[in-house]
C-alpha cells in the first residue's frame, strides 16, 4: 500500500500524507483521537505530512495505519462540515442572545443596515437609491 512504511525495528509504521490532501487541524485531530492506541509523532517532508504511529500495545501495524486514515477521512469530513455550517451556526447563536434582549436585536440589525448602505455607496448607479432609503429612515 503506498504511502505506509512499516519500520519493525522501531515497532512502528510510518504514513506519508500529501500536504494538499490533509490539512493540519486535521492531522492534528487526527492524532489526539489516536492518543489512546498509539503515540503519534508528526514531521513535514517535502510537500506532505509525515505520521509515525508506535502502537501502545502489539498489534498489526498495516491495520492501525487503514485505522488512521480511516480517522483522518472523518476529522476532515468533521471540519469541512464545521465550516460549512459556520455561518447558520453563528445566526443561531446570535439570535438566541437577542431574543432575551430585543433592544440589542435591533441595535444589530440597525448597524447591518448602515454597513450594506455604506457598501452600496460606493457604486454609482446606486448612489441615489441610498440616499432615497437613508431619507425614508429619518
Amino acid at each position: 500500500m503506498g504511502g505506509i512504511t512499516i519500520n519493525e525495528a522501531e515497532q512502528a509504521v510510518s504514513l506519508l500524507l500529501p500536504e494538499a490532501t490533509y490539512s493540519l487541524t486535521t492531522l492534528y485531530a487526527a492524532a489526539y483521537a489516536f492518543l489512546d492506541r498509539a503515540y503519534v509523532h508528526l514531521d513535514k517532508k517535502d510537500n506532505a505530512f509525515v505520521a509515525t504511529l508506535y502502537p501502545k500495545q502489539a498489534q498489526d501495524f498495516t491495520t492501525l495505519a487503514k485505522a488512521f486514515l480511516a480517522e483522518l477521512v472523518n476529522q476532515g469530513y468533521y471540519f469541512a462540515q464545521l465550516e460549512k455550517t459556520q455561518e447558520t451556526t453563528k445566526l443561531l447563536v446570535e439570535r438566541a442572545f437577542f431574543s432575551t434582549d430585543p433592544a440589542l436585536a435591533e441595535k444589530a440589525e440597525q448597524e447591518e443596515i448602515k454597513q450594506l448602505l455604506t457598501e452600496l455607496e460606493k457604486d454609482p448607479e446606486l448612489q441615489q437609491l441610498v440616499q432615497e432609503i437613508k431619507d425614508e429612515q429619518q
